[in-house]
């Protein structure tokens, strides 16, 4: 439009009433670009999870064979968030631990989102 009005083919007039809707279309593709690099982003990290559950039950199928009750135990934990016991269901509501020191968006504390007692020598029952 400046480019049109430096050659003539437009007025200062015309000009004035197409740039508030020029710049309305500006924003919304601006908007509209920054939504898909986010969706973008999303994919990736879905991608890497989806290559770290693969790696963790490869890992784990290669280790459940042999583990004592105790290592079972401990996948158990890391697992599970918590079990809701109703008077018709239970829910158990899960978790997948992420490595610390990960490349994710987000860092967790390398410690396990636990709750209850889970002293070592806690039973799982």
């Amino acid at each position: 439009m400046i480019e049109a009005y430096s050659e003539q083919l437009v007025t200062i007039d015309e000009l004035r009433a197409r740039m508030p809707h020029l710049r309305a279309r500006e924003t919304n593709l601006r908007g509209q670009l920054g939504t898909l690099d986010a969706q973008a982003a999303d994919r990736d990290a879905y991608l890497k999870l989806a290559g770290d559950l693969e790696g963790f039950l490869t890992q784990l199928q290669g280790t459940a064979a042999a583990a004592t009750v105790e290592d079972r135990q401990r996948v158990l934990r890391l697992l599970v968030k918590d079990i809701l016991i109703g008077p018709e269901k239970i829910t158990i509501r899960h978790r997948i631990p992420t490595r610390p020191g990960g490349t994710g968006a987000r860092q967790r504390d390398s410690r396990p989102d636990t709750e209850g007692d889970h002293r070592a020598d806690y039973l799982l029952r």
